[in-house]
């Protein structure tokens, strides 16, 4: 008796994995983000059956997408990056929108206006993201590639760039090496994700490998693309947080091979003494440090 019931158990629970690798629901995991909006005739009325693809011009990774009945179009999920959109219908140019850039969390919306055809025509739209969100209302602060290489940043550990973010402060965190962020004075609660997966350290507080001032950390700045710092009224697909939420998408390939070298050196004979410790008489300041390495990376599709 005890046999059969085991037996019925496990092949329910292989029906409910099978059923479960069926289900194409997929959601937004914090380190992608979503192109949406609406598309328009010269008149301003909606055009509905529209053909839109969304291409990575970096990765050539292609994602598509229709306008429905009230001329809607959404790209739920596209992975960090600048995209090419194209829509296409019938009677009308095709209409291609160069240079959008979705960033970690992005959520952008388009209003796309198609022109009437007289003949195989295309018309190209060059334009910059917008930088107002008005779909949403969370209070968060992106970094940049191009922030996260160039900002000045003391030991290398990338979770120092969280204190940049307005309202946001240094605090000690007890039982964890380093300094923890304080989100309007909440120094605990906060959450840290890694390319969408959970990044906590939940027996101490912080994220795996130490926080920023601590001389351990889980990966590289240099590997690092750009991170996210939500303060206030994000949504609940981030969730487990009553202060913060910190969320890191680390550098992937493109169709072409690419990576970097550095060498970061501090030397004593290039420190300076502060106003105190010429007062005490401490002019050698002693510190001395190097920090060699270098990362590569190619995705071909």
């Amino acid at each position: 008796m005890k046999t059969h019931r085991a037996r019925h158990g496990v092949k329910v629970l292989v029906l409910i994995f099978v059923l479960g690798l069926t289900v194409p629901m997929r959601a937004q995991l914090g380190n992608e983000g979503s192109i949406e909006g609406i598309v328009t005739d010269p008149s301003g009325a909606v055009v509905p059956g529209v053909s839109l693809k969304a291409r990575n011009t970096d990765t050539s990774a292609t994602f598509t997408a229709t306008s429905d009945a009230s001329g809607l179009f959404r790209f739920l999920i596209l992975p960090v990056g600048t995209y090419e959109l194209v829509a296409e219908h019938s009677g009308f140019a095709t209409l291609v929108e160069k240079n959008v850039v979705v960033a970690i969390g992005a959520k952008i919306n388009l209003t796309l206006s198609l022109r009437l055809a007289t003949g195989k025509e295309t018309v190209v739209v060059r334009s910059e993201t917008p930088l107002l969100e008005s779909t949403r209302s969370q209070v968060s602060t992106t970094a940049d590639a191009r922030l996260v290489a160039n900002l000045p940043l003391n030991g290398r550990n990338f979770l120092g760039f969280v204190f940049l973010t307005p309202g946001v402060a240094p605090a000690i965190v007890a039982g964890a090496s380093g300094v923890g962020p304080s989100f309007g004075g909440q120094r605990g609660m906060n959450s840290y994700l890694l390319d969408g997966v959970d990044n906590n350290q939940t027996f101490l507080g912080g994220p795996l490998g130490g926080l920023a001032g601590s001389d351990r950390y889980q990966l590289s700045q240099e590997a690092v693309q750009e991170f996210q710092v939500n303060t206030n009224a994000y949504s609940a697909e981030l969730g487990r947080a009553g202060a913060g939420v910190v969320s890191v998408i680390t550098k992937s390939g493109t169709n072409e091979l690419h990576g970097s070298l550095f060498w970061y050196f501090r030397d004593r004979g290039l420190n300076a003494a502060g106003l105190i410790s010429k007062n005490l008489g401490q002019v050698d300041v002693l510190i001395k440090a190097a920090n060699p390495g270098g990362r590569s990376r190619r995705q071909v599709i």
